[in-house]
């Protein structure tokens, strides 16, 4: 997740303001609850959030 809100903040300010109620909005508020709140994380809640994306599933082989 860190990773991911890493490449993010480096996407220009032009494509963030497009999709900013998108998936890369979302994205950046997993990983920040994940990074400040991990001690009370529902871990299930961020797996089914990332297994549940065909992309990810199909790029990374979660399932």
């Amino acid at each position: 997740m860190i990773d991911v809100n890493t490449a993010v903040a480096q996407l220009p300010e032009t494509m963030l303001a497009e999709h900013a109620e998108g998936r890369l909005a979302e994205l950046r508020a997993m990983r920040t609850y994940l990074a400040h709140d991990y001690a009370n994380a529902e871990y299930r809640i961020a797996w089914n959030a990332l297994a549940g994306d065909p992309v990810l599933v199909e790029q990374r082989g979660l399932r």
